[in-house]
C-alpha cells in the first residue's frame, strides 16, 4: 500500500508545493501536464505489479525451500547442515545409485567443499603437496581454525540442544539406514559368500607398535590382545551393532563352525587369545583363517572391521624366518581387493614417508582411493614437531584422496592404572581441545575416537552402496557357472541296477549327442582346435594346393630342361609326335608320388578327429574312471581299425589311377585351354616344339587326376575317419549296458565325491546371498 500512496498522492502534492518554484508556468496547465498524468500513470503501474506479486508470492517461497530446504539463519551460522541421503530403493531396499559419497579428504579447505549434507561431499581439486596460495586454507586464530564447517554428526555436535528437532530426526533416520547395509554384507559374509567374491570391508592395518589395538579398542568398547611381538595372529572380523540405549552387552566369538558365547568386554581378550591358539596353534605363528567377534551394545558404533596382524620385519626364536613375508602376504590377500577401505594406522612420531604401512597401502591403491590414514599417540610428538604432524593432515607430506585423522587412545601408563575407555575417550576430547596445534582438528571433525567411528561408518555405508550392484552380478553370474558344473558331474550314482542302467543309457545318449554334433560340425565352445571342419578344410585346402603346385612344377621342370628330358623319352617319332606309352610311364611315375602325403593327411585328419571324440568323453564320463577308460578304448580302437580301411581305400585309389583314363570331352577342353595358353610362345628348335606337345598333353591329364584327387582322397578319410567311426562307436558303447559290471562302470573318480559337496555348499551360499539381496 506505500506504493500507491508514495506515487499517486505524495507526487502530486509535492508537485504543487514545488509549484511555485515553478512560477513561470500556469496552475492549470501545470496541473493538467505534471500532476494528474503522474497520478494515473503510477496507478497503471501499481496495479499489474500487485497482481504478479500476490501470484508469484507462492513460488519465490518454495524455490527458497528448493534451495536451502533447513535454512535457518541461526543454526547455520553455528552448526553444518545435515540432511539425510536419499536412499531410494534397490530392488525391495534402496538405491544407492543416489546415494552421495562420504568426504573423500576432510579438513582439505578449499580443496575439499562440504555441501549442506556433509555425508554427500564434493571432492575438488586434488591437493597440491606444495601449495602456493597459502591464504586459501583456514586462518588459525588463538588456537581454533576459522572458515571451516566441521563434518561431524549432529548426535556429536558441541551444541547439541540448539540443533532443530527435524535435523535431530533426519539423523535418526539415516543411523536407520546405516545399520542394514552394514548387516546386509555381514550376512553375506556369514554364507561365506568371500570364498566367491569379493565384499566391501574396512581393513585396519599397521606396524606392531602403531597403536592399531588401541584403536580398535576404543572403537568396540572391548579390551583386545595386547603384548610384544605377534599379538593379531589371525584375521579379525570385528563386527560392532549399535542397539537401543539401556540394553545389555552382548557379544560372540566365532571360528571353525563354533560360536562361543561372551559374557562381558572383559572376558574377550582370553577368548580372541584361546581362537587363535585353536587355529594357529601355540606361539607365534599366524594363519589366514578367519575370527569373528560380534559386539552388540548401545555404546558402540554400526561398523564391521577386519583387523589384520601387525608388519613385523624380524622373526622371533619361535618363530618363522619368513614370518614377515607371510604377514605381508595375508595383508595383502585384503587390501588387493578395490572393494576393500584401507585403514592405516601411523603413528604421530614416526617419519610418515618412511612407513611400511603406507608404501604397501600405495602399491596396490597408487591413486589413494581406498586409503584412509589415522594418525595415533598424538601425546608423543616432541615439542615444536607438531608442525610438521599438521603439514600430514593436510595431505602436504604424503597424498591421501580421503585423508587422514588423528586420535588418542589409551597408553600403556593409563592401562596399568586402570583407566577404563569410558575414561579414556574423555582425556581424548580434553586432549584436542586444550592442545595448541591440534584443537582445530577436533572442530574439524579430523580429531577422537567418536569422529573417526562416524567417518568409518559413512565411509564403508557408501563403499556397500557403490558396490551392490556389481555383487548382485557376480553372485548371479557364478551361481550359474555353479550350477552347470554340478549339471554336468551329475548328482551322484543311483543305487538299483535298473537305475543304473537308466543312467548308464542316459550318459550314453549324452555322449552319442555330443559326437554327432562333431560329426555334423556342430561343436560348442570356443577352442580352434576343437573346431573340427574348420581345422579339416585348412588340411585338405593344403592336400589340394601340394599336388597341384607339384604337378606345375614338374611341366615348367621339362620346358626348361627340354634336352634332359628329350634324349629321355623321345623314340623313332618324327619332330611334333608323342609316344603314348612313354606320355603313360610319365603319369605314372609322377602320380604315385602323390600318396605318400596322401597318407600323411589321413594321419592328420584321424588325430584331430579323434582328439574331438576325447574331448567329448572327458565331459560326458570325466567323473566315472572306468566308464571313461573304456570310452577312451572304443575310440581308440575303432580308430585304429577305419584308419586301416582307410589306408587300404587311399591304396587302391592310387592304384586305379595307373590306369591312364579321361573323358574325352574332360581331357579335350583341358587340352584346349592348355594350347591356346602355349600359343603365344614362339618355337625357337625343334626339340622345343616336341615337348610343347607332350608337356600340353602332361598338363590336361594333370589337372584331371588332381581335381580328382583333391576330392577323392577327403572323402575316403571322412567316410572311413569320421563317419563310419561315429556309427561303430555309438553301437560299441550301447552293448556295455549289456556285457559289462554296472556298478564298475559307475565307480566315481577320487575326490569326484568332494567336488560335488563343494558345488552343492557354493550353489546353496549363493542362492542364500542371492535372496538376501531380493529381499534387501
Amino acid at each position: 500500500m506505500l506504493y500507491p500512496l508514495c506515487c499517486c498522492i505524495l507526487c502530486p502534492a509535492v508537485s504543487l508545493v514545488l509549484y511555485p518554484l515553478c512560477c513561470c508556468i500556469p496552475p492549470v496547465l501545470y496541473l493538467l501536464c505534471f500532476c494528474i498524468p503522474c497520478a494515473v500513470s503510477s496507478l497503471l503501474l501499481y496495479t499489474p505489479c500487485a497482481v504478479s506479486s500476490v501470484l508469484l508470492y507462492p513460488l519465490t517461497k518454495t524455490k527458497t525451500k528448493l534451495c536451502f530446504p533447513d535454512r535457518d539463519p541461526l543454526v547455520m551460522s553455528r552448526t553444518p547442515r545435515r540432511n539425510v541421503p536419499n536412499f531410494g530403493q534397490y530392488n525391495s531396499g534402496f538405491d544407492f545409485s543416489q546415494t552421495p559419497p562420504p568426504p573423500s579428504n576432510p579438513g582439505m579447505g578449499p580443496s575439499a567443499q562440504y555441501s549442506q549434507n556433509p555425508f554427500s561431499f564434493q571432492p575438488g581439486p586434488a591437493p597440491n603437496p606444495w601449495p602456493a596460495e597459502r591464504t586459501n586454507l583456514p586462518e588459525m586464530h588463538g588456537n581454533h581454525y576459522e572458515g571451516f564447517h566441521s563434518p561431524v554428526s549432529v548426535s556429536n555436535h558441541p551444541d547439541q540442544d540448539n540443533v532443530p528437532e527435524a535435523m535431530k530426526l533426519m539423523d535418526k533416520q539415516f543411523q536407520e539406514k546405516i545399520r542394514p547395509c552394514i548387516d546386509l554384507i555381514d550376512s553375506l559374509r556369514s554364507f561365506g559368500v568371500e570364498k566367491d567374491l569379493a565384499l566391501p570391508a574396512i581393513a585396519v592395518i599397521g606396524d606392531q607398535s602403531s597403536g592399531k589395538s588401541s584403536v580398535l579398542e576404543a572403537l568396540s568398547g572391548v579390551t583386545l590382545p595386547r603384548g610384544t611381538g605377534i599379538v593379531t595372529r589371525c584375521p579379525l572380523e570385528l563386527k560392532l551393532k549399535k542397539s537401543a540405549q539401556n540394553s545389555p552387552w552382548f557379544g560372540t566369538i566365532s571360528y571353525r563352525n563354533k560360536k562361543i558365547t561372551v559374557h562381558g568386554p572383559s572376558t574377550v581378550e582370553n577368548e580372541v587369545r584361546k581362537a587363535q591358539d585353536s587355529i594357529a596353534g601355540p606361539g607365534k605363528g599366524i594363519s589366514s583363517e578367519l575370527i569373528t567377534l560380534e559386539i552388540i551394545s548401545p555404546d558402540v558404533p554400526d561398523l564391521t572391521l577386519i583387523d589384520l596382524p601387525g608388519i613385523t620385519r624380524i622373526a622371533l626364536p619361535n618363530q618363522p624366518q619368513d614370518i614377515g613375508n607371510q604377514i605381508k602376504q595375508l595383508i595383502r590377500t585384503y587390501i588387493n581387493r578395490q572393494e576393500t577401505i584401507n585403514l592405516a594406522v601411523i603413528p604421530c612420531n614416526v617419519d610418515i614417508a618412511t612407513t611400511e604401512v603406507l608404501e604397501m597401502a600405495r602399491e596396490v591403491d597408487p591413486t589413494g582411493e581406498r586409503t584412509i590414514g589415522v594418525l595415533t599417540k598424538p601425546d608423543l610428538v616432541d615439542k615444536g614437531a607438531e608442525g610438521e604432524v599438521v603439514r600430514v593432515v593436510h595431505n602436504r607430506v604424503y597424498s591421501l584422496r580421503k585423508g587422514y585423522m588423528m586420535v588418542k587412545c589409551r597408553g600403556q601408563m593409563e592401562i596399568q592404572n586402570n583407566i577404563s575407555l569410558e575414561e579414556a575417550i574423555d582425556n581424548e576430547k580434553k586432549f584436542f581441545e586444550n592442545h595448541g596445534q591440534f584443537s582445530f582438528l577436533l572442530t574439524r571433525g579430523q580429531a577422537s575416537i567418536p569422529h573417526l567411528a562416524d567417518r568409518l561408518t559413512k565411509e564403508l555405508v557408501y563403499h556397500i552402496s557403490k558396490t551392490l550392484p556389481s555383487i548382485d552380478q557376480q553372485i548371479r553370474s557364478k551361481l550359474r557357472e555353479a550350477e552347470e558344473q554340478l549339471r554336468r558331474i551329475g548328482s551322484g550314482v543311483p543305487d538299483s541296477e535298473e537305475e543304473k542302467a537308466q543312467f548308464i543309457i542316459a550318459r550314453i545318449r549324452d555322449f552319442d549327442d555330443g559326437i554327432l554334433k562333431v560329426v555334423n560340425g556342430d561343436e560348442e565352445g570356443d577352442s580352434e582346435e576343437l573346431k573340427l571342419f574348420k581345422n579339416l578344410r585348412k588340411l585338405f585346402d593344403s592336400w589340394e594346393r601340394e599336388i597341384k603346385n607339384s604337378c606345375a612344377e614338374f611341366v615348367n621342370e621339362m620346358r626348361k630342361e627340354k634336352d634332359v628330358y628329350e634324349n629321355l623319352y623321345r623314340g623313332r617319332e618324327l619332330v611334333g609326335f608323342i609316344n603314348y606309352k612313354k606320355f603313360e610311364n610319365i603319369m605314372r611315375k609322377h602320380i604315385v608320388t602323390f600318396q605318400v602325403p596322401a597318407t600323411q593327411l589321413l594321419h592328420e585328419v584321424t588325430e584331430l578327429i579323434l582328439k574331438c571324440f576325447e574331448d567329448v568323453a572327458s565331459k560326458c564320463f570325466a567323473q566315472f574312471q572306468n566308464l571313461y577308460h573304456v570310452a577312451m578304448e572304443n575310440i581308440e580302437d575303432i580308430s585304429h581299425k577305419q584308419k586301416k580301411g582307410a589306408q587300404d581305400m587311399i591304396t587302391l585309389q592310387f592304384n586305379m589311377e595307373k590306369i591312364i583314363h579321361c573323358q574325352d570331352s574332360l581331357y579335350c577342353e583341358a587340352l584346349s585351354a592348355q594350347r591356346a595358353a602355349e600359343r603365344g610362345n614362339v618355337v625357337q628348335d625343334q626339340k622345343q616344339l616336341s615337348m610343347n606337345e607332350l608337356t600340353s598333353h602332361l598338363a590336361a591329364y594333370f589337372q584331371n587326376t588332381t581335381n580328382r584327387l583333391s576330392n577323392q582322397v577327403p572323402l575316403i578319410i571322412q567316410h572311413y575317419i569320421l563317419y563310419e567311426s561315429k556309427n561303430h562307436l555309438q553301437y560299441e558303447m550301447i552293448r556295455l549296458v549289456e556285457e559289462r559290471n554296472k556298478t564298475d562302470l559307475l565307480e566315481e573318480r577320487d575326490g569326484l565325491s568332494g567336488e560335488r559337496q563343494k558345488l552343492k555348499d557354493q550353489i546353496q551360499r549363493l542362492r542364500l546371498a542371492r535372496e538376501r539381496l531380493q529381499k534387501f
